[in-house]
């Protein structure tokens, strides 16, 4: 639902229920903030900034952003991935790991649980 001009979507809904589900068990005290059409975000307690965002509006992917410390991630440390990776240089010294998922397998063929987990001692 809402995904704009009656695109086809390339992922079913399991990939979202899946990724959910995996960073609730990660950061189970954290929030999720519910307030955009297209972008939600996930707060560790107490962050400021989100932690995680997820894109739900893309008809091809559903697409993870984490928010992370700028050169603590390689892209050969996210090769195996989701369906496709890449890092972007973002604002206040972060980068932008995204991750693009279209099936569930996307979410369990590599490391991501303990991709995640790094990512989370990072901000500790």
């Amino acid at each position: 639902k809402g995904f704009t001009g009656g695109r086809n979507i390339k992922w079913p809904a399991e990939v979202w229920e899946d990724l959910y589900g995996l960073l609730m068990s990660l950061v189970p005290d954290g929030q999720f903030l519910w307030n955009n059409k297209v972008l939600v975000h996930l707060y560790q307690k107490g962050g400021r900034m989100p932690w995680v965002t997820i894109n739900t509006k893309k008809a091809e992917d559903l697409l993870l952003i984490i928010n992370t410390p700028r050169g603590q991630t390689t892209t050969g440390r996210i090769a195996e991935l989701g369906r496709k990776r890449e890092v972007e240089s973002g604002k206040a010294d972060r980068d932008h790991v995204k991750i693009y998922f279209r099936s569930v397998e996307d979410i369990y063929s590599g490391d991501l649980e303990n991709y995640l987990r790094e990512q989370l001692e990072l901000e500790q």
